[in-house]
């Protein structure tokens, strides 16, 4: 009975982390929200919410010790994110990058401000949630400690296959053909740069078909634009 009436109350002190940590959350995706708006305004497009902020702030506020600790989790294997976001910056050609920063600053300072405020608020529920006082009503609640290597380490594998996926699908014969193909597209006055390549085997029937469909990067002094191209392989 005791151990039960741990894991429905856990310790004061514990429930105040979880709530700050959880209006952290919420004043994130409110400021995105707002973000999103103003961009909808300025020019119409996609509309967009960031749910884990919000599943993840909810499941802070039910003070659920089983909740609290997945999110915890979860962010652990979030952390190593950040080398898979400088590769992706690093191998893309400089031009390209210089290209984005001249001709759309405000755009890529965004981007730039929404990965970093991630992924320091995943090292802050990290840290947080892995206080003394949460750990104590773990304890009090008879539930065992978790080890953060464990998603740090499945985290960084994550990575790691990540960037092996990347160089192998857009170093390949396909990465040439799309960016031979967005080349005739755009134009001799365009740069071209694959971005993303994503290959579906269909069966119809008893004929199995490979579509490609690539995003290509196309850019000059004055624009950057992306170039979808898709072909059919035997």
């Amino acid at each position: 009975m005791q151990d039960f009436q741990a894991e429905k109350d856990p310790l004061p002190a514990a429930r105040a982390i979880f709530r700050r940590a959880a209006i952290a959350m919420l004043i994130i995706a409110g400021i995105e929200l707002a973000v999103t708006v103003w961009n909808m305004v300025q020019q119409p497009g996609n509309f967009s919410i960031n749910l884990a902020m919000l599943v993840g702030a909810a499941m802070l506020f039910s003070g659920n010790l089983r909740a609290v600790s997945l999110v915890r989790w979860l962010s652990a294997a979030y952390v190593p994110i950040a080398a898979l976001w400088l590769f992706l910056v690093i191998r893309q050609p400089a031009d390209l990058t210089f290209a984005y920063l001249r001709l759309y600053p405000f755009q890529v300072f965004m981007l730039v401000v929404v990965a970093l405020v991630h992924w320091l608020m995943a090292v802050r529920l990290l840290r947080e949630l892995g206080k003394p006082e949460v750990l104590a009503a773990r304890a009090a609640a008879g539930k065992k400690l978790r080890d953060m290597r464990i998603p740090i380490a499945l985290g960084a594998a994550g990575v790691v296959a990540g960037i092996i996926f990347n160089i192998t699908l857009l170093g390949g014969e396909r990465a040439t053909r799309a960016a031979a193909l967005a080349q005739q597209k755009a134009g001799s006055n365009y740069k071209v740069h694959v971005d993303s390549i994503n290959v579906v085997k269909q069966l119809n029937g008893s004929e199995h078909a490979t579509f490609v469909n690539a995003s290509v990067a196309a850019w000059n002094d004055s624009v950057v634009v992306h170039v979808p191209v898709s072909w059919r392989e035997p």
